[in-house]
C-alpha cells in the first residue's frame, strides 16, 4: 500500500522544482498528475475572404457590393490530439455565413409607365456560407510542459507554434431578388444558386496561453487557399476563390 507520505513526497518535489523551470506554471494548482492527451478548443474570429475570382469580380461591378461584404464571422471547434510534447493533429470545423443587401450600380427600375415608379433600385440579397472540414498538424516551437517526478507533470504557460492541413470546404452561395435580362433588359424577380464542396489547404501560426492547468486561451492566424467550380446559375464563370485569411482566439480545455 502507497504511504501517504510517499504520495505526498515526489509532489512537494516537484513544486519545488516548478519555481525554478523556465516559462512552466507554478502553484499548487497547477500541474498535472501526467502530460495531457487532448485538448478542445472553441473559437471565433473574422473571416476575410480574398473574392478575387470572377464571380466576385462580376457582383462587385454590376452590383453595389464590395469585397468586403464577403467578411464574415466565424464560428467552430477543433479536437486537438497531442501525441508528443511537441506535436499537435488538429481536427477541427469553421461556418461563416454573410448576407448583404445590393442593387444594380447602372439600371433602375422605370416602372410600366414613365411617370410610375421612375427610377426604382433593382434589388436583391446575396449570402455566401462556408463550412470547413480540417485536419492540420502543428509544431510547437517549445515543449508544452516537462515532467519533474513520477507524478507530477509541470506546464508551461505559453506555447507558439507553426502548422499546416487540409480539408473540404462547403459553401452556398445564393441570391434573391430582382435581376436585368441583358437580352430584352427586362427585370424579373429570381434566386440564383451555387452550392458545392472542393479540397482547399491552409497554413497557420498561433499561440496557447494556459493560464491554469487544463485551461488556456488560444490565437490563431491562418490563410486559406482553394478555389471550387460553380454550378447552376453560377456554371458560365470560372472557379470559386474560397480562400481567405482568419484571425480566431478560443478558448480551450485539455486533458
Amino acid at each position: 500500500m502507497i504511504s501517504l507520505r510517499s504520495t505526498l513526497l515526489p509532489l512537494g518535489l516537484a513544486l519545488a522544482a516548478g519555481g525554478g523551470v523556465p516559462g512552466t506554471a507554478t502553484g499548487q494548482d497547477d500541474f498535472l498528475f501526467r502530460a495531457p492527451v487532448a485538448a478542445l478548443t472553441l473559437r471565433v474570429g473574422p473571416m476575410l475572404y480574398s473574392a478575387n475570382s470572377d464571380v466576385f469580380d462580376f457582383l462587385t461591378d454590376t452590383l453595389t457590393l464590395s469585397r468586403g461584404d464577403f467578411r464574415a464571422p466565424a464560428f467552430g471547434a477543433e479536437l486537438v490530439l497531442m501525441p508528443s510534447s511537441r506535436l499537435d493533429v488538429v481536427l477541427g470545423f469553421m461556418t461563416s455565413a454573410t448576407e448583404t443587401k445590393s442593387e444594380f450600380r447602372n439600371w433602375v427600375d422605370e416602372g410600366p409607365t414613365p411617370s410610375e415608379d421612375d427610377d426604382l433600385p433593382i434589388e436583391q440579397v446575396t449570402r455566401l456560407r462556408t463550412i470547413p472540414v480540417t485536419a492540420s498538424v502543428r509544431y510547437l516551437l517549445v515543449p508544452r510542459g516537462r515532467r519533474v517526478s513520477r507524478l507530477a507533470w509541470l506546464p508551461r504557460s505559453a506555447v507558439p507554434y507553426l502548422g499546416g492541413g487540409a480539408g473540404v470546404t462547403w459553401y452556398r452561395l445564393r441570391q434573391e431578388g430582382d435581376f436585368v435580362d441583358y437580352r430584352d433588359f427586362a427585370i424579373f424577380p429570381d434566386q440564383l444558386e451555387s452550392k458545392s464542396q472542393q479540397v482547399t489547404f491552409h497554413g497557420l501560426a498561433g499561440l496557447d496561453y494556459w493560464f491554469a492547468a487544463r485551461f488556456g486561451l488560444n490565437a490563431e492566424a491562418r490563410y486559406t487557399y482553394g478555389k471550387a467550380q460553380p454550378n447552376d446559375s453560377f456554371s458560365s464563370f470560372d472557379k470559386l476563390d474560397l480562400g481567405g485569411f482568419q484571425a480566431t482566439l478560443g478558448l480551450s480545455f485539455r486533458w
